[in-house]
Protein backbone atom coordinates (compact mmCIF):
# COMPACT_ATOMS: atom_id res chain seq x y z
CA UNK A 1 0.00 0.00 0.00
CA UNK A 2 1.20 3.64 -0.85
CA UNK A 3 2.07 5.46 2.98
CA UNK A 4 1.17 9.05 2.70
CA UNK A 5 3.24 11.59 4.77
CA UNK A 6 3.32 14.91 5.37
CA UNK A 7 5.62 17.67 5.38
CA UNK A 8 8.38 17.88 3.00
CA UNK A 9 8.55 14.10 2.75
CA UNK A 10 7.71 11.96 -0.09
CA UNK A 11 5.68 9.41 -1.16
CA UNK A 12 6.92 6.28 -1.44
CA UNK A 13 6.33 3.43 -3.20
CA UNK A 14 7.05 -0.61 -2.44
CA UNK A 15 9.63 -2.13 -4.53
CA UNK A 16 7.76 -3.20 -8.20
CA UNK A 17 4.96 -1.04 -8.14
CA UNK A 18 4.94 1.94 -10.96
CA UNK A 19 5.31 5.30 -10.24
CA UNK A 20 2.63 7.92 -11.46
CA UNK A 21 4.11 10.82 -12.60
CA UNK A 22 2.78 14.50 -13.48
CA UNK A 23 3.69 16.96 -15.83
CA UNK A 24 6.59 16.78 -17.79
CA UNK A 25 7.51 13.44 -16.54
CA UNK A 26 4.27 12.14 -17.68
CA UNK A 27 4.64 14.03 -20.56
CA UNK A 28 7.92 11.89 -21.33
CA UNK A 29 6.56 8.73 -19.96
CA UNK A 30 3.52 8.96 -23.05
CA UNK A 31 6.26 9.67 -26.03
CA UNK A 32 8.34 6.70 -24.91
CA UNK A 33 5.20 4.44 -24.47
CA UNK A 34 3.56 5.99 -27.75
CA UNK A 35 6.71 5.44 -29.95
CA UNK A 36 6.81 2.37 -28.64
CA UNK A 37 3.73 1.48 -29.83
CA UNK A 38 4.24 3.15 -32.81
CA UNK A 39 7.31 1.34 -34.00
CA UNK A 40 6.10 -1.86 -33.20
CA UNK A 41 3.08 -1.03 -35.42
CA UNK A 42 5.10 0.17 -38.18
CA UNK A 43 7.49 -2.79 -38.32
CA UNK A 44 4.33 -4.96 -37.83
CA UNK A 45 2.94 -3.44 -41.33
CA UNK A 46 5.84 -2.49 -43.16
CA UNK A 47 8.45 -5.46 -41.84
CA UNK A 48 10.58 -6.67 -39.24
CA UNK A 49 13.45 -5.21 -39.22
CA UNK A 50 16.96 -7.40 -39.25
CA UNK A 51 16.46 -9.84 -35.72
CA UNK A 52 19.71 -7.42 -33.67
CA UNK A 53 18.01 -3.85 -34.60
CA UNK A 54 14.50 -4.79 -34.20
CA UNK A 55 15.39 -6.91 -30.63
CA UNK A 56 17.77 -3.77 -29.53
CA UNK A 57 15.54 -0.94 -30.60
CA UNK A 58 12.37 -2.48 -28.54
CA UNK A 59 14.91 -3.05 -25.46
CA UNK A 60 16.07 0.53 -26.03
CA UNK A 61 12.68 2.03 -25.19
CA UNK A 62 11.30 -1.15 -22.54
CA UNK A 63 14.12 -0.51 -20.48
CA UNK A 64 14.35 3.18 -19.60
CA UNK A 65 10.47 3.12 -18.98
CA UNK A 66 11.58 0.27 -16.58
CA UNK A 67 13.99 2.32 -14.89
CA UNK A 68 11.80 5.77 -14.82
CA UNK A 69 8.35 3.62 -13.63
CA UNK A 70 10.03 1.37 -11.06
CA UNK A 71 11.14 2.17 -7.78
CA UNK A 72 15.01 0.90 -6.95
CA UNK A 73 13.74 -0.03 -3.57
CA UNK A 74 10.70 0.29 -1.13
CA UNK A 75 12.00 3.74 0.40
CA UNK A 76 12.68 5.04 -3.29
CA UNK A 77 10.93 8.22 -4.18
CA UNK A 78 7.12 8.14 -5.47
CA UNK A 79 6.86 10.96 -7.41
CA UNK A 80 10.03 11.16 -9.43
CA UNK A 81 12.95 9.02 -10.50
CA UNK A 82 15.67 9.30 -8.63
CA UNK A 83 19.68 9.94 -9.75
CA UNK A 84 20.52 6.63 -9.45
CA UNK A 85 17.20 5.95 -12.02
CA UNK A 86 18.06 8.23 -14.93
CA UNK A 87 21.71 7.05 -15.26
CA UNK A 88 20.34 3.46 -15.50
CA UNK A 89 17.97 4.40 -18.41
CA UNK A 90 20.63 6.53 -19.71
CA UNK A 91 22.75 3.58 -20.18
CA UNK A 92 20.47 0.98 -21.18
CA UNK A 93 19.67 3.47 -24.21
CA UNK A 94 23.37 3.98 -24.63
CA UNK A 95 24.11 -0.13 -24.80
CA UNK A 96 21.30 -1.05 -26.56
CA UNK A 97 21.04 1.66 -29.72
CA UNK A 98 24.88 1.43 -30.11
CA UNK A 99 23.95 -2.51 -30.98
CA UNK A 100 21.19 -1.05 -33.21
CA UNK A 101 23.83 1.05 -35.11
CA UNK A 102 26.69 -1.20 -35.05
CA UNK A 103 24.94 -3.95 -35.56
CA UNK A 104 26.21 -4.97 -39.04
CA UNK A 105 30.09 -4.19 -37.81
CA UNK A 106 29.41 -6.40 -35.29
CA UNK A 107 28.07 -9.51 -37.68
CA UNK A 108 31.17 -8.50 -40.06
CA UNK A 109 33.80 -8.45 -37.14
CA UNK A 110 31.89 -13.00 -36.46
CA UNK A 111 32.85 -12.95 -32.82
CA UNK A 112 36.23 -9.82 -32.69
CA UNK A 113 35.34 -7.27 -30.11
CA UNK A 114 36.80 -4.27 -28.92
CA UNK A 115 37.77 -3.20 -24.95
CA UNK A 116 34.46 -0.98 -24.81
CA UNK A 117 31.93 -3.23 -26.26
CA UNK A 118 32.91 -5.14 -22.87
CA UNK A 119 32.30 -2.88 -20.69
CA UNK A 120 29.04 -1.89 -22.49
CA UNK A 121 27.87 -5.83 -22.39
CA UNK A 122 29.09 -5.75 -18.81
CA UNK A 123 26.73 -2.53 -18.03
CA UNK A 124 23.74 -4.35 -20.07
CA UNK A 125 23.89 -7.49 -18.33
CA UNK A 126 23.65 -5.74 -14.67
CA UNK A 127 20.84 -3.46 -16.37
CA UNK A 128 18.73 -6.56 -17.13
CA UNK A 129 18.99 -8.03 -14.54
CA UNK A 130 18.41 -4.67 -12.58
CA UNK A 131 15.41 -3.98 -14.47
CA UNK A 132 13.79 -7.81 -13.63
CA UNK A 133 14.71 -7.46 -9.99
CA UNK A 134 12.50 -4.55 -10.15
CA UNK A 135 9.90 -6.15 -12.25
CA UNK A 136 9.63 -9.57 -11.17
CA UNK A 137 11.54 -9.71 -7.92
CA UNK A 138 14.65 -11.68 -7.06
CA UNK A 139 14.21 -15.29 -7.86
CA UNK A 140 14.37 -14.74 -11.83
CA UNK A 141 17.55 -12.34 -11.80
CA UNK A 142 19.26 -15.00 -9.28
CA UNK A 143 18.11 -18.16 -11.54
CA UNK A 144 19.98 -16.48 -14.42
CA UNK A 145 23.13 -15.60 -12.57
CA UNK A 146 23.29 -18.93 -11.30
CA UNK A 147 23.49 -19.58 -15.16
CA UNK A 148 26.30 -17.10 -16.03
CA UNK A 149 28.03 -19.25 -13.54
CA UNK A 150 27.94 -21.89 -14.36
CA UNK A 151 28.60 -20.86 -17.96
CA UNK A 152 32.21 -19.77 -16.04
CA UNK A 153 32.60 -22.59 -13.93
CA UNK A 154 32.22 -25.32 -16.55
CA UNK A 155 35.48 -27.38 -15.95
CA UNK A 156 34.34 -27.82 -12.26
CA UNK A 157 31.04 -29.38 -12.66
CA UNK A 158 29.73 -32.99 -12.58
CA UNK A 159 28.55 -35.49 -14.36
CA UNK A 160 26.78 -34.90 -17.86
CA UNK A 161 27.03 -30.67 -16.65
CA UNK A 162 30.62 -30.27 -17.27
CA UNK A 163 31.91 -28.25 -20.15
CA UNK A 164 35.29 -26.65 -20.78
CA UNK A 165 34.00 -23.65 -19.49
CA UNK A 166 34.16 -20.05 -20.83
CA UNK A 167 36.23 -16.80 -20.26
CA UNK A 168 34.51 -13.73 -19.04
CA UNK A 169 35.47 -12.08 -22.03
CA UNK A 170 33.53 -14.70 -24.09
CA UNK A 171 30.35 -14.91 -21.85
CA UNK A 172 29.85 -10.86 -22.41
CA UNK A 173 30.25 -11.13 -26.00
CA UNK A 174 28.23 -14.19 -26.44
CA UNK A 175 25.46 -12.89 -24.38
CA UNK A 176 25.68 -8.92 -25.43
CA UNK A 177 27.15 -9.35 -29.02
CA UNK A 178 24.86 -11.97 -30.60
CA UNK A 179 21.52 -13.02 -31.07
CA UNK A 180 21.78 -16.39 -28.92
CA UNK A 181 21.69 -13.73 -25.46
CA UNK A 182 20.38 -10.93 -24.34
CA UNK A 183 19.09 -10.01 -28.28
CA UNK A 184 18.45 -14.15 -28.69
CA UNK A 185 14.81 -15.46 -29.34
CA UNK A 186 12.85 -15.51 -26.33
CA UNK A 187 13.49 -11.41 -26.75
CA UNK A 188 12.71 -11.45 -30.43
CA UNK A 189 9.45 -12.82 -29.27
CA UNK A 190 8.79 -10.03 -27.07
CA UNK A 191 9.93 -7.71 -29.70
CA UNK A 192 7.22 -8.59 -32.12
CA UNK A 193 4.24 -10.77 -31.41
CA UNK A 194 4.42 -10.74 -27.81
CA UNK A 195 3.79 -6.51 -27.64
CA UNK A 196 1.15 -6.80 -30.51
CA UNK A 197 -1.32 -9.18 -28.67
CA UNK A 198 -0.70 -7.17 -25.52
CA UNK A 199 -1.09 -4.17 -27.62
CA UNK A 200 -4.73 -6.12 -28.93
CA UNK A 201 -5.94 -6.53 -25.52
CA UNK A 202 -5.07 -3.26 -24.59
CA UNK A 203 -7.51 -1.59 -27.86
CA UNK A 204 -9.70 -4.70 -26.93
CA UNK A 205 -10.38 -2.91 -23.12
CA UNK A 206 -10.60 0.37 -24.67
CA UNK A 207 -13.55 -0.49 -26.91
CA UNK A 208 -15.55 -2.23 -24.36
CA UNK A 209 -14.57 -5.61 -25.50
CA UNK A 210 -14.21 -6.44 -21.54
CA UNK A 211 -17.66 -5.38 -20.42
CA UNK A 212 -19.32 -7.14 -23.43
CA UNK A 213 -17.69 -10.44 -22.12
CA UNK A 214 -18.88 -9.81 -18.50
CA UNK A 215 -22.27 -9.04 -19.70
CA UNK A 216 -21.95 -11.97 -22.05
CA UNK A 217 -21.02 -14.00 -19.18
CA UNK A 218 -23.59 -13.37 -17.33
CA UNK A 219 -26.55 -13.51 -19.76
CA UNK A 220 -25.26 -17.05 -20.91
CA UNK A 221 -25.07 -18.49 -17.14
CA UNK A 222 -26.60 -16.22 -14.86
CA UNK A 223 -29.73 -18.00 -14.59
CA UNK A 224 -28.18 -21.48 -14.12
CA UNK A 225 -27.34 -23.05 -10.81
CA UNK A 226 -25.11 -21.08 -9.12
CA UNK A 227 -24.79 -18.55 -11.65
CA UNK A 228 -22.17 -16.45 -9.81
CA UNK A 229 -19.73 -18.59 -10.04
CA UNK A 230 -20.17 -19.87 -13.50
CA UNK A 231 -20.31 -16.12 -14.53
CA UNK A 232 -16.50 -15.65 -13.20
CA UNK A 233 -15.32 -18.97 -15.23
CA UNK A 234 -16.71 -17.90 -18.76
CA UNK A 235 -16.15 -14.37 -18.11
CA UNK A 236 -11.96 -15.74 -17.79
CA UNK A 237 -12.66 -17.84 -20.37
CA UNK A 238 -13.96 -15.37 -22.34
CA UNK A 239 -11.12 -12.58 -21.47
CA UNK A 240 -8.14 -15.61 -21.99
CA UNK A 241 -9.47 -15.24 -25.84
CA UNK A 242 -8.12 -11.56 -26.03
CA UNK A 243 -5.35 -11.53 -22.60
CA UNK A 244 -3.53 -14.47 -22.31
CA UNK A 245 -2.40 -12.46 -18.74
CA UNK A 246 -3.61 -14.54 -15.73
CA UNK A 247 -2.93 -10.84 -13.96
CA UNK A 248 -5.17 -8.87 -16.00
CA UNK A 249 -7.58 -11.41 -16.21
CA UNK A 250 -7.84 -11.42 -12.66
CA UNK A 251 -8.08 -7.53 -12.39
CA UNK A 252 -10.77 -7.50 -15.34
CA UNK A 253 -13.10 -9.79 -14.18
CA UNK A 254 -12.93 -10.60 -10.74
CA UNK A 255 -13.29 -7.02 -10.07
CA UNK A 256 -17.21 -7.81 -10.44
CA UNK A 257 -17.41 -11.86 -10.32
CA UNK A 258 -15.98 -11.89 -6.58
CA UNK A 259 -18.10 -9.20 -4.90
CA UNK A 260 -21.27 -11.54 -7.00
CA UNK A 261 -20.18 -14.90 -5.95
CA UNK A 262 -19.90 -13.21 -1.96
CA UNK A 263 -23.44 -11.80 -2.60
CA UNK A 264 -25.10 -14.93 -3.62
CA UNK A 265 -23.48 -17.21 -0.28
CA UNK A 266 -20.22 -18.55 -1.69
CA UNK A 267 -17.35 -17.72 0.58
CA UNK A 268 -14.55 -15.47 0.08
CA UNK A 269 -11.52 -18.25 -0.10
CA UNK A 270 -14.09 -19.62 -2.78
CA UNK A 271 -14.24 -16.67 -4.69
CA UNK A 272 -11.17 -15.95 -5.12
CA UNK A 273 -10.33 -19.42 -5.34
CA UNK A 274 -12.44 -19.86 -8.45
CA UNK A 275 -11.59 -16.33 -10.23
CA UNK A 276 -7.56 -17.44 -9.67
CA UNK A 277 -8.06 -20.81 -11.47
CA UNK A 278 -9.98 -19.84 -14.21
CA UNK A 279 -8.00 -16.60 -14.68
CA UNK A 280 -4.90 -18.85 -15.11
CA UNK A 281 -6.78 -20.83 -17.69
CA UNK A 282 -7.13 -17.70 -19.86
CA UNK A 283 -3.55 -18.54 -20.52
CA UNK A 284 -4.21 -21.65 -22.51
CA UNK A 285 -7.23 -19.92 -24.36
CA UNK A 286 -6.87 -19.61 -28.14
CA UNK A 287 -6.45 -17.90 -29.96
CA UNK A 288 -4.11 -15.03 -27.37
CA UNK A 289 -2.36 -17.28 -25.18
CA UNK A 290 0.39 -16.24 -23.15
CA UNK A 291 4.27 -15.97 -24.10
CA UNK A 292 5.05 -19.35 -23.76
CA UNK A 293 2.79 -20.23 -26.39
CA UNK A 294 4.90 -17.55 -29.03
CA UNK A 295 8.33 -19.02 -27.76
CA UNK A 296 6.68 -22.46 -28.28
CA UNK A 297 5.80 -21.80 -31.49
CA UNK A 298 9.48 -20.07 -32.53
CA UNK A 299 11.59 -23.22 -30.60
CA UNK A 300 9.42 -25.71 -32.58
CA UNK A 301 9.75 -23.79 -35.78
CA UNK A 302 5.92 -24.34 -36.23
CA UNK A 303 3.30 -21.71 -36.84
CA UNK A 304 1.23 -20.05 -34.37
CA UNK A 305 -1.61 -21.88 -35.76
CA UNK A 306 -1.01 -24.65 -34.84
CA UNK A 307 -0.23 -24.06 -31.01
CA UNK A 308 -3.41 -22.29 -31.14
CA UNK A 309 -5.19 -25.38 -32.45
CA UNK A 310 -3.44 -27.66 -30.37
CA UNK A 311 -4.28 -25.91 -27.20
CA UNK A 312 -7.95 -25.68 -27.99
CA UNK A 313 -8.99 -29.11 -26.54
CA UNK A 314 -7.26 -28.95 -23.05
CA UNK A 315 -8.70 -25.05 -22.44
CA UNK A 316 -11.46 -26.12 -23.04
CA UNK A 317 -11.43 -29.46 -20.99
CA UNK A 318 -10.00 -27.43 -18.37
CA UNK A 319 -13.09 -24.87 -18.23
CA UNK A 320 -15.22 -27.46 -18.32
CA UNK A 321 -13.64 -29.15 -14.94
CA UNK A 322 -13.59 -25.78 -13.53
CA UNK A 323 -17.14 -25.38 -14.69
CA UNK A 324 -18.44 -28.72 -13.16
CA UNK A 325 -16.52 -27.98 -9.45
CA UNK A 326 -18.71 -24.74 -8.90
CA UNK A 327 -21.75 -26.47 -10.40
CA UNK A 328 -20.94 -29.05 -7.68
CA UNK A 329 -20.45 -26.58 -4.68
CA UNK A 330 -23.49 -24.56 -5.71
CA UNK A 331 -25.69 -27.95 -5.33
CA UNK A 332 -24.16 -28.60 -2.21
CA UNK A 333 -24.45 -25.41 -0.45
CA UNK A 334 -27.98 -24.73 -2.28
CA UNK A 335 -26.93 -21.54 -4.12
CA UNK A 336 -29.55 -20.27 -7.00
CA UNK A 337 -29.23 -18.10 -10.12
CA UNK A 338 -29.57 -14.81 -10.53
CA UNK A 339 -33.06 -13.26 -11.25
CA UNK A 340 -34.63 -12.43 -13.88
CA UNK A 341 -34.00 -8.65 -13.19
CA UNK A 342 -30.41 -9.10 -12.89
CA UNK A 343 -28.95 -11.05 -15.84
CA UNK A 344 -29.28 -9.78 -18.91
CA UNK A 345 -30.40 -11.34 -21.99
CA UNK A 346 -28.54 -13.16 -24.37
CA UNK A 347 -29.89 -11.26 -27.61
CA UNK A 348 -30.35 -8.13 -26.36
CA UNK A 349 -26.35 -8.59 -25.31
CA UNK A 350 -25.31 -9.68 -28.10
CA UNK A 351 -26.94 -7.15 -30.33
CA UNK A 352 -25.25 -3.99 -28.72
CA UNK A 353 -21.82 -5.87 -28.93
CA UNK A 354 -21.76 -8.00 -31.71
CA UNK A 355 -19.39 -6.00 -33.44
CA UNK A 356 -16.96 -6.06 -31.14
CA UNK A 357 -16.16 -10.04 -31.77
CA UNK A 358 -15.69 -9.17 -35.48
CA UNK A 359 -11.55 -8.92 -34.65
CA UNK A 360 -11.08 -11.57 -32.84
CA UNK A 361 -12.93 -13.70 -35.33
CA UNK A 362 -10.55 -11.79 -37.97
CA UNK A 363 -7.61 -12.72 -35.61
CA UNK A 364 -8.62 -16.12 -35.85
CA UNK A 365 -9.69 -16.38 -39.75
CA UNK A 366 -6.23 -14.17 -40.41
CA UNK A 367 -4.57 -17.50 -38.76
CA UNK A 368 -6.16 -20.26 -40.43
CA UNK A 369 -5.06 -18.37 -43.38
CA UNK A 370 -1.65 -18.71 -42.89
CA UNK A 371 -0.75 -15.25 -42.04
CA UNK A 372 2.31 -14.72 -39.99
CA UNK A 373 0.79 -13.68 -36.06
CA UNK A 374 2.36 -10.49 -36.53
CA UNK A 375 0.37 -9.67 -39.70
CA UNK A 376 -2.96 -11.34 -38.27
CA UNK A 377 -2.81 -8.95 -35.11
CA UNK A 378 -2.05 -5.73 -36.71
CA UNK A 379 -4.91 -6.03 -39.17
CA UNK A 380 -7.55 -7.23 -36.55
CA UNK A 381 -6.07 -3.40 -34.72
CA UNK A 382 -7.00 -2.02 -37.72
CA UNK A 383 -10.34 -3.30 -37.81
CA UNK A 384 -11.19 -3.09 -34.14
CA UNK A 385 -10.68 1.06 -34.64
CA UNK A 386 -13.37 0.67 -36.99
CA UNK A 387 -16.11 -1.35 -35.52
CA UNK A 388 -15.66 0.56 -32.79
CA UNK A 389 -17.40 3.58 -34.39
CA UNK A 390 -20.32 0.95 -34.63
CA UNK A 391 -21.14 1.01 -30.81
CA UNK A 392 -21.34 3.36 -28.40
CA UNK A 393 -20.09 6.47 -28.20
CA UNK A 394 -17.85 6.08 -24.79
CA UNK A 395 -16.29 3.27 -26.82
CA UNK A 396 -15.51 4.80 -29.61
CA UNK A 397 -12.18 4.99 -30.66
CA UNK A 398 -11.08 8.85 -30.73
CA UNK A 399 -7.77 9.88 -30.90
CA UNK A 400 -8.00 10.67 -27.03
CA UNK A 401 -8.73 6.49 -27.22
CA UNK A 402 -6.38 5.66 -29.36
CA UNK A 403 -3.55 7.62 -27.51
CA UNK A 404 -4.72 6.03 -24.18
CA UNK A 405 -4.48 2.39 -25.82
CA UNK A 406 -1.70 2.84 -27.27
CA UNK A 407 0.09 3.79 -23.35
CA UNK A 408 -1.75 0.91 -21.87
CA UNK A 409 -0.30 -1.33 -24.60
CA UNK A 410 3.48 0.33 -24.32
CA UNK A 411 2.97 0.27 -20.29
CA UNK A 412 1.32 -3.50 -20.24
CA UNK A 413 4.33 -4.70 -22.38
CA UNK A 414 7.34 -4.05 -20.34
CA UNK A 415 6.56 -6.57 -17.28
CA UNK A 416 7.01 -9.28 -20.04
CA UNK A 417 9.71 -7.40 -22.19
CA UNK A 418 12.03 -7.75 -18.93
CA UNK A 419 11.62 -11.28 -18.29
CA UNK A 420 12.22 -12.27 -21.76
CA UNK A 421 15.32 -10.61 -21.75
CA UNK A 422 16.58 -11.93 -18.28
CA UNK A 423 15.52 -15.39 -19.69
CA UNK A 424 17.63 -14.86 -22.69
CA UNK A 425 20.32 -15.43 -20.99
CA UNK A 426 19.80 -18.54 -19.84
CA UNK A 427 19.12 -19.61 -23.64
CA UNK A 428 22.47 -17.89 -24.53
CA UNK A 429 24.31 -20.30 -22.03
CA UNK A 430 23.00 -23.04 -22.58
CA UNK A 431 23.71 -22.48 -26.50
CA UNK A 432 27.14 -21.90 -25.83
CA UNK A 433 28.00 -24.38 -23.69
CA UNK A 434 26.30 -26.86 -24.82
CA UNK A 435 24.80 -28.68 -21.79
CA UNK A 436 21.21 -28.68 -24.00
CA UNK A 437 22.55 -31.60 -26.19
CA UNK A 438 24.60 -32.97 -23.40
CA UNK A 439 22.15 -33.00 -21.28
CA UNK A 440 19.46 -34.39 -23.38
CA UNK A 441 21.76 -37.09 -24.37
CA UNK A 442 22.02 -37.92 -20.56
CA UNK A 443 18.53 -38.32 -19.94
CA UNK A 444 18.20 -40.80 -23.48
CA UNK A 445 20.94 -43.02 -21.98
CA UNK A 446 19.64 -43.12 -18.57
CA UNK A 447 16.15 -44.09 -19.76
CA UNK A 448 17.66 -46.97 -22.14
CA UNK A 449 15.21 -45.35 -24.62
CA UNK A 450 12.45 -46.05 -22.79
CA UNK A 451 10.17 -42.89 -23.57
CA UNK A 452 7.52 -42.89 -20.60
CA UNK A 453 10.96 -42.99 -18.47
CA UNK A 454 12.44 -40.45 -20.10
Amino acid sequence: MDNTVSGTQEKKAPSGKKRSFSGNLKLLITVLTVTLAVFQLSTAFFGVLPAMQQRSLHLAFVLPLIFLLYPMWKTSPKSRPSLFDWVFAATAAVCTVYVYFMYEDIANRAGMYTQYELYLGVAMIFLVFEAARRVLGYPLPIFCALFILFAYYGRSMPGPFKHFGLSIPRIIEELYLTTDGLFGLVTGVSATYIFLFILFGAFLSSTGTSQFFNDLSMALTGHLKGGPAKIAVVSSALMGTISGSTSANVATTGAFTIPLMKKAGYTSNFAGAVVAASSTGGQIMPPVMGAAAFIMAQFLGISYWDIVVAAALPATLYFISIMAMVHFRAGKRGIQSLTEETAPKVGKVLKEGWHLLLPIITLVIFLAMGYSAVKAVFWSIVLMVGVSWMGKPEYRMTPKRLLDALIAGGMGAVEVAAACACSGLVIGVIGITGIGLAFSSFVINLSQGILPLA
